[in-house]
C-alpha cells in the first residue's frame, strides 16, 4: 500500500512539473501554412557615420508571438540568444541576460537598429510585407536572397538575407 501511494505521489509530481516547465523552442508551433525554423546568414549595416555593421550565421525557430533566435560566430559559437514571448523578449550574450519590452527593441540593443520582426517572418516566407520606413526585395528569393532597406527613419539601415534549405521545415 504504501509502495503504491509512493508510485502515485511520484507520477502527480512528474505531471506537476511538467506542467511548470515553459514550451522547449523545439515546440513552438508555425502559423498555419508557414515556416516556423529558418537558417542562413545576414548582413546589417546602419549608416549613421559610425560605420556599425554586423554579419552572423543565425538560426531562427518559432513566430512573432513566440521564438528565438540564435546569433553565431563564423567559427560556430553563440554570438547571442534572442527569445521572446508574451511576457516579453530577453537577449543573452556573454552569459548575461537582458530584459526588454519587446523583440525590436532588444534588436536595437543588440544591433543598433529596430528589426520589424512582424515584417520580417513574413519576408523570411516570402512575403512582401509593409513595414513603415522600409522596402523589401524579394526578386531573388527563389534563391533563397531578400534584401530589405530603411530609409526612414535616418540612419538608413541595409539588410541582406540569405537562407539554407532549412526553410522549407
Amino acid at each position: 500500500m504504501k509502495r503504491r501511494c509512493w508510485l502515485l505521489a511520484a507520477g502527480g509530481m512528474t505531471l506537476l512539473v511538467g506542467c511548470a516547465t515553459t514550451p522547449r523552442p523545439d515546440t513552438i508551433q508555425p502559423a498555419l501554412g508557414r515556416h516556423n525554423h529558418w537558417q542562413g546568414r545576414f548582413a546589417l549595416r546602419v549608416d549613421d557615420g559610425q560605420d556599425q555593421a554586423f554579419y552572423a550565421p543565425f538560426e531562427l525557430h518559432g513566430n512573432m508571438q513566440e521564438a528565438w533566435l540564435r546569433l553565431y560566430s563564423p567559427i560556430g559559437t553563440v554570438l547571442a540568444e534572442l527569445r521572446w514571448g508574451p511576457g516579453g523578449a530577453q537577449l543573452n550574450r556573454d552569459g548575461r541576460i537582458e530584459l526588454y519590452d519587446s523583440p525590436e527593441s532588444m534588436s536595437e540593443a543588440l544591433l543598433g537598429t529596430r528589426i520589424p520582426f512582424a515584417a520580417w517572418f513574413d519576408w523570411l516566407d516570402g512575403i512582401p510585407t509593409e513595414a513603415p520606413g522600409w522596402a523589401v526585395d524579394l526578386a531573388d528569393y527563389p534563391m533563397g536572397r531578400l534584401h530589405a532597406v530603411r530609409t526612414d527613419p535616418q540612419p538608413s539601415v541595409d539588410l541582406r538575407i540569405i537562407l539554407e534549405d532549412a526553410r522549407s521545415s
